[in-house]
C-alpha cells in the first residue's frame, strides 16, 4: 500500500509526500465564499460559518504546517465576545 488516507490526509510513501484531498480543499474554499457573500450582502455573518473556517483550517494544519495555527489562533478573540452574548450559535457576528 503506497497511498493511505488517515485523518483527511493522504500519505503517499513512494513519493514521501502528504496532500489535502481536493474535496476538502473545495468544502473550505465553498464555506469561505459563502462566508464572504454573506458579509457582503448582510454585511454580517454566522458565528457558526466562522468557525468552521477556522476548524477547517486548523484540520488541515498537518500539510499546511504551524503557521496555519498560529495566523487562526488569533481570529477567535475577535468573535469570542461574541459567542457568549447570543442566543444560539447561528446568531450574526458584526
Amino acid at each position: 500500500m503506497q497511498v493511505l488516507e488517515y485523518l483527511g490526509v493522504s500519505l503517499n510513501s513512494l513519493e514521501g509526500t502528504m496532500l489535502i484531498p481536493d474535496s476538502r480543499i473545495c468544502k473550505a474554499l465553498d464555506t469561505i465564499s459563502v462566508t464572504f457573500h454573506a458579509i457582503k450582502i448582510h454585511r454580517r455573518a454566522p458565528a457558526r460559518k466562522l468557525a468552521s473556517i477556522v476548524g477547517q483550517i486548523i484540520s488541515m494544519s498537518l500539510v499546511l504546517g504551524h503557521l496555519s495555527q498560529i495566523m487562526t489562533r488569533y481570529t477567535l478573540p475577535l468573535f469570542h465576545p461574541f459567542l457568549f452574548n447570543f442566543a444560539s450559535f447561528y446568531s450574526p457576528v458584526v
